[in-house]
């Protein structure tokens, strides 16, 4: 499953974020990492600030952990480039 889906499940996202969407989430899930959030709250409220459709959807509980989603971020977008 690629990053994109992964975040379209775990937030619960209508549409399917772009590339620039998913580096801003990453920033601001990190920014709050730092800033001593919990990780799921942080990654919350960064999909919050950066998909303005979070939540609208159904939300999957068995989506994946914030940590598994940053790490799956970064290593798909290494590929990338």
């Amino acid at each position: 499953m690629t990053v994109t889906n992964l975040l379209m499940k775990k937030y619960a996202l209508a549409h399917t974020p772009t590339e620039p969407e998913i580096s801003r989430w990453v920033e601001e899930t990190e920014k709050l990492l730092k800033l001593g959030v919990h990780q799921e709250t942080a990654g919350a409220r960064a999909a919050e600030i950066v998909f303005p459709d979070a939540g609208s959807r159904e939300y999957d509980p068995q989506a994946e952990d914030v940590v598994d989603l940053l790490g799956a971020a970064k290593a798909e977008k290494g590929r990338a480039l």
